[in-house]
């Protein structure tokens, strides 16, 4: 089990377990920025949530332990990693608070069925560390059914020295993004390989893509599908390799300039 969270004297306020089952329960708003789903859910509280945020998200981690992460604005994949851990084998949703969260290592997706819900991309947002020079999201062995809603992440490619990608999709099959952002991504905003261990049957709605180093997306798997796939050029929105078989209907939005890499097939 991870450490547990802590708040300074000056943070700390006493509420029941009533109040608590209350806020996770009923809050929605997002001066609250929390949620409750039916089904598994873990929450990861950001370092700068709102107040009353991080003291339900305290009293709800003494309830049920590692579901529930009070990250600190450093290296917070591990107590990402550790909400992933400690759903059950069948997944469920990580709901994320309002506010940024930074990390030093990719979070690896261990386990099918997940759900990686956020506020929105003006509400919350993942950034890369200086010097991490990881991948942000991936996987090493074969993920399905994974769902990424509302996430923003922010590569900070200025302090990468490494080819590092927002989303590396090695591995993954039926992959739902809804609502996504990449921006500032070293390399590529979405990683989606061919080869063996290919990226397939992944379907991204509402997608954009800003200024990340090579391309915003990389296609090169099987059964890709964008719609509504939005693209600054840096210096190709899609980059579709050679081997990408059954690439599903692009409506590319670009903002001028090349949208395809035109040296390579479909």
């Amino acid at each position: 089990m991870s450490p547990a969270p802590s708040l300074t004297s000056q943070e700390t306020l006493t509420l029941s377990e009533a109040d608590i089952l209350h806020i996770l329960a009923n809050a929605q708003s997002s001066d609250l920025g929390l949620a409750l789903f039916g089904s598994p859910t873990a929450f990861i509280c950001f370092a700068d949530a709102p107040l009353i945020v991080r003291q339900a998200a305290l009293k709800a981690h003494a309830l049920l332990g590692d579901l529930v992460q009070l990250c600190d604005g450093e290296d917070d994949d591990v107590q990402i990693q550790a909400a992933i851990t400690a759903l059950s084998a069948f997944g469920g949703i990580i709901m994320f608070s309002i506010g940024r969260g930074y990390i030093g290592n990719s979070i690896v997706v261990t386990k099918d069925y997940i759900t990686f819900f956020m506020q929105g991309i003006d509400a919350s947002e993942i950034k890369l560390q200086n010097n991490a020079n990881v991948d942000m999201f991936k996987a090493t062995s074969l993920r399905r059914y994974t769902r990424f809603i509302g996430l923003s992440l922010d590569g900070n490619r200025a302090n990468q020295t490494s080819n590092v990608n927002g989303f590396n999709l090695e591995y993954f099959s039926s992959v739902l993004f809804e609502h996504v952002y990449t921006t500032g991504c070293k390399f590529y905003g979405w990683y989606m390989p061919g080869g063996a261990n290919r990226a397939e049957a992944i379907v991204g709605l509402n997608l954009a893509g800003y200024d990340n180093g090579a391309s915003d997306y990389f296609i090169d798997g099987e059964d890709i599908s964008l719609f509504q796939a939005r693209g600054t050029v840096s210096p190709y929105s899609f980059d579709i390799g050679a081997n990408a078989i059954k690439v599903g209907l692009f409506n590319p939005i670009s903002d001028g300039g090349p949208t395809f890499l035109t040296t390579r097939g479909i």
